[in-house]
């Protein structure tokens, strides 16, 4: 399996919701330039609206809270590794 990392050093994390409280205690470092991204439940499907608006169906939201970070040298630490989603291939967003 791929471990998707974007060209810019960026890894996806997964967590469940019990897990949540964990992601402040896992080491990251902004002063070196780590970008950490909290995406929270991510949205699966999107919402169906009719032409005036009208939502037809609800938003699905994923199970796991989601975390985003680049890493400023490409290279994640430890800690995060367990976390890690891997094989992603439907990205919606890129750092820049």
């Amino acid at each position: 399996m791929i471990v998707y990392k974007e060209e810019y050093g960026g890894h996806k994390y997964s967590f469940k919701p019990s897990e949540i409280d964990i992601i402040d205690t896992l080491p990251y470092n902004e002063l070196v330039g780590d970008v950490r991204t909290i995406l929270g439940y991510v949205i699966k499907e999107k919402a169906t609206y009719d032409e005036d608006g009208n939502e037809l169906t609800p938003p699905v939201y994923s199970n796991n809270y989601k975390v985003d970070i680049k890493w400023h040298n490409e290279e994640q630490l430890p800690e995060w590794e367990k976390y890690e989603i891997k094989g992603i291939t439907n990205v919606i967003h890129r750092y820049s």
